[in-house]
C-alpha cells in the first residue's frame, strides 16, 4: 500500500480503510507507505515509526520505493511503483486525486499511450523550454481539449498510463483531494 497512494492488498474497499489513510514517509512523493490510521500523525515522524504504527493498525505491509526512483519524476515514480504492486500481486491502487475523475485520467493515459502525435507534441513543448508536466498537458490539451495540470492528478494519470501500458491486473481509484497547495498557512 501507499502514503497518498494507497493499496488495499486483495479485498473489498471500506469507508473504514478510507478513512484510515497515513503518510508512512515524508520524501517527495510519498514513497510506498501505507493504509494506517486517519488520527493526525506528525508529518515529519520518522518513517520507520509511522510504519510501525501502521502495522499498529492492522496494515498488511509496508513497503518503501527506494531513494533513487523517489525522487525521480512522476512517470518513473508511477512505472517502478506499479511494478512491484503487479510483482506483490496487488490488484487495487488507490490515490488522490484533485478531479477524482478516474474516466477523464484513463482516457488521458490511452490518449499518451496510443496517440501518435502526443509525443511529437511534448517533444515540441520541451524544445521550447517548457517543464515536463506543462508539455504533457499542453499536448493533451491539443490533441483531447482537457488538461490535467495539479500534483495528484498528474502522478494518478503516470499511475494509469503503467497499468494500461503493461496491461496489468490493477484498478485505479481515486479519492477526492481537497487541500490547496498554494496556501500560505498549513
Amino acid at each position: 500500500v501507499f502514503g497518498y497512494d494507497e493499496v488495499l492488498l486483495n479485498r473489498q474497499i471500506t469507508q473504514e480503510d478510507i478513512d484510515r489513510l497515513l503518510n508512512v514517509s515524508y520524501e517527495y512523493k510519498d514513497p510506498f507507505a501505507i493504509t494506517g490510521m486517519r488520527e493526525a500523525v506528525d508529518f515529519f515522524t520518522e518513517k520507520y515509526d509511522k510504519a510501525t504504527i501502521a502495522l499498529e493498525y492492522e496494515v498488511d505491509l509496508v513497503v518503501e520505493l527506494p531513494f533513487q526512483f523517489v525522487t525521480q519524476s512522476a512517470d518513473i515514480f508511477a512505472k517502478v511503483s506499479i511494478e512491484i504492486l503487479n510483482h506483490l500481486k496487488c490488484n487495487k491502487i488507490i490515490f488522490g486525486s484533485e478531479s477524482n475523475n478516474i474516466e477523464q485520467l484513463k482516457h488521458l493515459a490511452k490518449t499518451q499511450i496510443n496517440n501518435k502525435e502526443y509525443e511529437t507534441l511534448v517533444k515540441k513543448q520541451l524544445d521550447k523550454g517548457i517543464n515536463y508536466p506543462t508539455a504533457m498537458s499542453n499536448a493533451l490539451k491539443e490533441i483531447t481539449n482537457l488538461t490535467v495540470t495539479t500534483p495528484n492528478d498528474l502522478l494518478g494519470l503516470s499511475y494509469i498510463k503503467e497499468i494500461e501500458k503493461n496491461k496489468y491486473n490493477i484498478t485505479p481509484i481515486s479519492i477526492q483531494r481537497t487541500n490547496n497547495y498554494h496556501q500560505k498557512e498549513l
